[in-house]
């Protein structure tokens, strides 16, 4: 029998869960798409681009057939600019495989990895398969670890701590949803523990209503550039962005366009490096100094 704080959180779900588009589909291109989005960007923005993006790419087919150019300039605010490369070429695997059918399919497109394979398949087969992300292992890991601050170092403990309460049952395919939610809305970094309905048998509630739950150092930034304010992926992104409004640009002239604080002297073997990184990557392609959106 399932521990009752699992259909605790399901009848919370089923009252207080998110009106998000992609719930009201099991199409698993639509699933797929909004997972990608989903990754390291907010739901805020996600919702301003997810239907246009259908709009634009109705399909698996769609998409496969697109230009990189074209899937660049409609990939616009979602930031992480390989992804939408990384949908291309699920896309493309789909057309030659087939739509997957098991969680080892879902792993095989590219750009998925565990979580988003995991989630795309409990939502498009209605199987109970747990997918972990922030919010999960946040909620999860306090309610039935008692971890305050749970990293991916527990994910392992939070699987078997919900498979000992039992975690399984056909209707708990819903339930790595209904912890994202709850962990959103309640179960926050600073959590709302007097409004929270497993306050009572939380194992973190209570040292953070006596205020004793310590919260950890931060993990280490990504490296930044000497005299540069952010880390390069930033400017990476801005070089994509001049790109997707103009034709082309010039590798001679753009740092001052990216970066206020850009030196020629200093800094034209960065942003050259920058720009060899984008071509590797297949954003844009490079002609001597000037460089464009790729268009394969």
């Amino acid at each position: 029998m399932a521990d009752p704080r699992l259909l605790r959180l399901l009848r919370w779900f089923a009252k207080h869960k998110r009106r998000l588009p992609w719930r009201n589909t099991r199409d698993s291109y639509r699933i797929y798409i909004s997972e990608i989005m989903l990754q390291q960007t907010q739901v805020p923005r996600v919702l301003e681009h997810y239907r246009a993006w259908l709009r634009r790419f109705p399909s698996w087919k769609a998409l496969a057939k697109a230009r990189t150019d074209d899937i660049l300039r409609a990939w616009a605010g979602l930031g992480y600019n390989r992804r939408a490369l990384h949908a291309r070429d699920a896309a493309r695997h789909v057309l030659r495989h087939g739509v997957p059918k098991t969680l080892e399919e879902w792993m095989r497109l590219k750009g998925a990895g565990s979580y988003t394979a995991r989630a795309a398949y409990a939502i498009v087969s209605r199987k109970p398969v747990l997918a972990i992300d922030t919010n999960v292992r946040r909620a999860a890991g306090r309610i039935f670890l008692g971890i305050p601050y749970p990293s991916p170092e527990n994910d392992a403990r939070i699987e078997k701590a919900l498979a000992k309460a039992g975690f399984g049952a056909p209707s708990h395919w819903a339930l790595a949803q209904a912890f994202m939610d709850f962990g959103t809305a309640i179960c926050r970094s600073k959590p709302n523990c007097g409004a929270c309905p497993f306050a009572a048998d939380c194992m973190a509630a209570q040292e953070f209503l006596s205020g004793s739950a310590a919260k950890p150092k931060p993990r280490r930034a990504e490296t930044v550039r000497a005299g540069k304010r952010y880390p390069d992926r930033i400017y990476r992104g801005r070089i994509v962005e001049i790109l997707r409004t103009q034709q082309y640009a010039d590798l001679r002239t753009i740092g001052a366009n990216i970066d206020p604080s850009y030196c020629h002297a200093h800094d034209a073997a960065w942003i050259t490096n920058m720009a060899n990184r984008l071509v590797k990557d297949g954003l844009i392609g490079r002609r001597g100094f000037r460089i464009f959106l790729a268009m394969e």
